[in-house]
């Protein structure tokens, strides 16, 4: 069978870390080898950023927004409406925007969003006190 479209409702869960891994990478590479188009229900948001190019957010039946994860994660009312909470590291991320004063244009949804962000920051402040 070959199908077009491959409808899944919690793929990933009992799963151990590994076993996610598997499993997304299996969905992604029939995904981009093969054309399938996956829709798959998951409550495990840091999966989202990572393997997902178009997210949508439901609610209560209701589609509330659909876009990139950068698109649909930025709008954190959003987020908290539908009950739902921003992938860690965004939410680590959203703390120290809101409570630090760390200026960003868009939370990172990823350990290595974030790392780079970092990264420049700090070496953006060593350069401003080296001077």
């Amino acid at each position: 069978m070959k199908p077009e479209i491959l409808v899944l409702d919690e793929p990933t869960c009992g799963l151990d870390p590994a076993g996610v891994t598997s499993i997304m990478t299996l969905l992604k590479e029939l995904n981009i080898k093969q054309g399938i188009t996956i829709v798959m229900a998951t409550n495990t948001v840091d999966l989202v950023p990572i393997f997902m190019d178009r997210t949508a957010i439901m609610y209560r039946g209701n589609v509330l927004k659909v876009g990139t994860p950068q698109e649909v994660f930025s709008n954190t009312d959003e987020i908290s409406y539908a009950c739902l909470e921003l992938p860690q590291i965004a939410q680590l991320m959203q703390i120290l925007r809101d409570e630090n004063n760390l200026t960003m244009e868009n939370l990172p949804l990823t350990i290595g969003e974030a790392r780079r962000f970092l990264v420049n920051t700090i070496r953006l402040k060593h350069s401003e006190v080296s001077m």
